[in-house]
């Protein structure tokens, strides 16, 4: 049961991901955009890129899918340092309290690598994701 609602989740991320890849592909061919969101198509082009190669870990070995969890592992930085900057810039906000935000930016990316760093990447560190997302969060609430 866990392994199909595993498979469910995935597919809906990558349902979503590569919906935002062609939404962003179409914003980025149109001239009149906000300039914050010019460089935007840059988040889902990676995801989609580190999404791709783990659609083939069932059709091949052990040793693939250690490869695929690094890459994930990997990219958590991205994933947070892209979206977490993207916010704090179109934050209008976020002046007033700027120093604040940017000691929480770079104290959440240091959780990430030394929970990266002292964990086994071929295996998926859920850590890393749980500050990620934790982090992503506050910024996002500050941003609303």
């Amino acid at each position: 049961m866990g392994k199909i609602i595993g498979y469910i989740v995935f597919n809906i991320q990558s349902v979503i991901i590569l919906a935002s890849f062609l939404f962003s592909l179409k914003l980025f061919q149109n001239g009149a955009i906000p300039k914050y969101m010019k460089g935007f198509y840059w988040y889902p082009t990676i995801a989609l890129l580190v999404l791709s190669p783990t659609f083939f870990t069932d059709f091949t070995n052990r040793e693939y899918m250690k490869v695929c969890n690094y890459i994930n592992n990997i990219s958590i930085l991205f994933h947070f340092a892209f979206l977490s900057t993207f916010i704090l810039r179109v934050t209008p906000k976020i002046n007033r309290y700027k120093k604040y935000f940017q000691f929480l930016f770079y104290l959440f990316l240091f959780l990430i690598l030394i929970v990266l760093i002292s964990n086994y990447l071929g295996k998926q560190v859920n850590q890393a994701f749980s500050i990620s997302s934790f982090g992503l969060t506050i910024f996002c609430i500050n941003y609303y």
